[in-house]
């Protein structure tokens, strides 16, 4: 007759193999069995996961406290402070002490961490970094985008943003035409964007300004190559419809109102500075093309624009390509 085997629950007041799960923590069972090497374990007390293998949402709630520790240290790298709302990395949380597992972590404070982080998902931290980072201070907007400030850059976006709510993304001559929803001011129909106005806004301004890769703008910004192309090729022409009623010829009156001193003593009838700029293209497949977009200038195929400022600096003509 075979012996019949009993199993015992495992007491945390007894010597096993028991150990802190916090990372730095050195407590387990042997030192607790130890007390004259480690006075200092007196009166803790281990508890073990129940059924860790088999409860993914405690599991996730483990693995949440590491991944917070990845990210408050990216963030403390790029020196971000406390201004926007997702900083995280210098925010103070109420300072807990688990006697049971010697750490200053308790379930409370892992819950707070993880509704906070619920936006963190992997295609949105590095999104979240790089917009921080480029827009926290004038320097770095002038690095990034090309303009003088932080405010003209958010004065630029909330004319944008206030000309159109429901703005839609161009894909082909049909798209031009009025929808529904417009019209009626519903909800507009099929899934949510991944990005912002704001973001797609930056987005095209970077690509103006660094001349950036479609691949690398997919990779920052968390979304595919055919939606970046949709987003710039967008918010190129809609910005332009915006913006080029601005672009005026002011009078021979005004400009000489304006006119720098510089122009009053040595150009003092001037009345527009031109000048040609080109833009690298793909080569044309049809002849006729090529000979059209061929720069001589450039040997390459091109884009090409006449631009005309003020004496005082301020665009007075731009042409189409």
């Amino acid at each position: 007759m075979g012996k019949e085997r009993t199993q015992t629950k495992k007491s945390a007041d007894e010597p096993s193999s028991y150990w802190c799960s916090v990372p730095g923590c050195t407590a387990d069972g042997r030192k607790k069995a130890n007390l004259a090497a480690y006075p200092w374990m007196k009166g803790v007390t281990f508890h073990a996961y129940q059924g860790l293998h088999r409860n993914p949402s405690l599991r996730r709630r483990v693995s949440l406290y590491f991944m917070m520790e990845v990210l408050c240290i990216l963030l403390q790298i790029l020196e971000l402070h406390t201004d926007h709302e997702y900083s995280i990395a210098h925010r103070k949380y109420p300072e807990y002490s688990n006697a049971e597992v010697h750490t200053d972590l308790s379930v409370h404070d892992i819950n707070i961490m993880e509704t906070e982080s619920a936006s963190y998902s992997k295609g949105n931290v590095l999104r979240e970094l790089f917009v921080h980072k480029a827009t926290n201070s004038d320097a770095s907007v002038r690095r990034y985008f090309g303009l003088p400030s932080i405010s003209i850059l958010l004065g630029l976006f909330s004319i944008l943003e206030n000309a159109s709510k429901k703005l839609k993304y161009w894909s082909g001559k049909d798209s031009i035409d009025e929808k529904r929803y417009e019209e009626d001011n519903a909800r507009k129909p099929g899934p949510e964007r991944k990005l912002t106005m704001f973001h797609e806004y930056l987005l095209t301004l970077l690509r103006i300004r660094q001349d950036l890769n479609i691949g690398i703008l997919k990779d920052i910004f968390g979304i595919s190559e055919s939606r970046v192309s949709k987003i710039f090729n967008t918010w190129i022409n809609y910005m332009y419809r915006v913006f080029s009623p601005q672009i005026k010829w002011p009078s021979m009156q005004k400009i000489r109102k304006y006119m720098p001193r510089s122009f009053k003593a040595s150009f003092p009838n001037t009345r527009v500075i031109i000048d040609c700029t080109e833009v690298f293209i793909q080569k044309p497949r049809s002849p006729t093309a090529q000979s059209q977009t061929y720069s001589n200038y450039k040997n390459h195929s091109t884009f090409k624009a006449l631009v005309g400022i003020t004496p005082s600096g301020a665009f007075s003509f731009i042409s189409k390509f």
